[in-house]
């Protein structure tokens, strides 16, 4: 079956490809839930981020919770770098094509299993405090909340879904916190963050052909705000609670298509258009208390806002919206640390956590291959001089295996519509994470 090379064609395919650049941006790292990721400190790591709304430790605390600068009272100077490496088995269980290339009759996809698809990651951060008076602080943070490349095999079974996807975000917070009383301080900071995503994957020709591809990049500036408080019940118990807005993400992007043939060589072309994305809301509240002079227990909830995130709603030019379904519902995690102080020139530390996965069965897809995780982390501190420190962390994740299975449409609307049944499961996979990092008072 063949068809002519009509706008309407065209036109289908660059909402496809918008489509899927909005779900790239979306993309989450084997080391976090959804797309948040964790590792914006290195102390923090070592105690699998527990607490972290009420214990800070080193500059770093001001993006956890913007309050915690008062515990500042000389300017303090924070970073460092977190490496994540990842492993696990994307396995196909019966990913099927079906249109006019295939005859209308089903078929299975053929290729390879998507073995160790994350590349290893780094996340850096930087953090400054500076104390203004007696009650009012000024902080800056700087860090990438988002990020990843997922890079499968040539000939990979799912590659109509995706064959690579790279994810970078720069976010800058500008924080004030004031010290109300002796107890009991406020926070608050606002966020500029610019997202910046490239996405590829294959586009299938009719016939027993060679695929054709499709790449998209896009990027925007977006802005933020949060806030958040700590109080200290008594000498030894601390409370803290922070809240991190939703940010708007208008992301402008540039499709190429190209490597189609026959019928579809009309269609091979570069054309623009924009996808509005809404990141999670977040609420985080935490303790910490101190046992002893030597001992410290922290513990902590975070709550995700994923369920704002329940379609793709892509605009181009002289067209409908195009709406694709994410159905993302509200997560949680959860998390208990403890300190050890066993000198004045070291402290060991250690935390456990349980993260829920946003996404829902029918609508994964193999660049979100998420799901519920467990972390083990410990690390340590060592007090060089009086006014520098060392943090060494190392953290585990392990994740449960979970199906990707979910039907999507290529060329939607066109006669040579052609419906793609993603079925497979993620297996195996878990992700080692090591943090070093630095502070400096001055």
């Amino acid at each position: 079956m063949s068809i002519s090379r009509t706008p309407r064609t065209r036109q289908a395919l660059s909402r496809l490809a918008l489509s899927t650049a909005a779900l790239g941006l979306l993309a989450g790292s084997a080391a976090a839930s959804g797309f948040a990721v964790n590792e914006q400190s290195v102390l923090g790591l070592g105690r699998a981020f527990s607490g972290e709304v009420a214990r800070g430790g080193d500059a770093s605390s001001l993006w956890y919770n913007p309050a915690l600068m008062t515990d500042f009272d000389r300017p303090t100077a924070t970073t460092g770098i977190m490496g994540i490496f990842s492993s696990g088995t994307l396995a196909n269980r019966g990913t099927t094509i079906r249109g006019p290339g295939t005859g209308g009759a089903t078929l299975p996809v053929s290729g390879v299993d998507g073995e160790d698809p994350l590349d290893p990651g780094y996340v850096p951060n930087a953090s400054f405090i500076m104390p203004i008076g007696q009650d009012w602080w000024l902080g800056l943070n700087v860090n990438a909340p988002f990020g990843l490349v997922v890079d499968y095999a040539d000939g990979y079974f799912g590659r109509y879904d995706s064959t690579r996807t790279e994810l970078f975000t720069l976010n800058i917070q500008g924080s004030v916190a004031w010290k109300v009383s002796d107890n009991f301080s406020i926070g608050f900071g606002v966020d500029a963050q610019r997202g910046k995503a490239t996405l590829d994957n294959a586009l299938p020709n009719l016939g027993p052909l060679p695929d054709g591809a499709f790449k998209i990049t896009g990027d925007d500036w977006a802005w933020g705000w949060n806030a958040g408080f700590t109080w200290a019940a008594t000498d030894k118990l601390r409370f803290g609670a922070h809240y991190r807005s939703e940010i708007d993400h208008d992301l402008q992007g540039t499709e190429i298509v190209s490597g189609l043939v026959g019928p579809l060589a009309g269609s091979n072309r570069i054309v623009g258009g924009s996808a509005a994305l809404t990141t999670p809301a977040m609420a985080s509240a935490g303790f910490s208390y101190d046992v002893d002079a030597a001992w410290s227990v922290t513990g902590q909830v975070n709550w995700y806002q994923w369920s704002n995130f329940d379609e793709i709603r892509v605009v181009s030019p002289g067209q409908p919206d195009l709406v694709n379904a994410q159905n993302y519902k509200d997560s949680w995690s959860y998390a208990l640390g403890a300190e050890y102080r066993f000198s004045p020139d070291w402290t060991w530390r250690a935390g456990l956590m349980y993260e829920e996965t946003p996404t829902q069965e029918g609508f994964r897809t193999t660049r979100v291959p998420d799901s519920d995780r467990i972390w083990i982390a410990t690390g340590a501190t060592w007090q060089a001089t009086d006014n520098a420190s060392l943090d060494v962390s190392l953290a585990y994740v392990a994740l449960d295996d979970v199906h990707v299975q979910r039907t999507d449409v290529l060329y939607e609307g066109t006669p040579v519509a052609t419906t793609v049944g993603i079925d497979a499961e993620l297996k195996d996979a878990d992700a080692i994470i090591v943090g070093l990092g630095g502070s400096w008072r001055f």
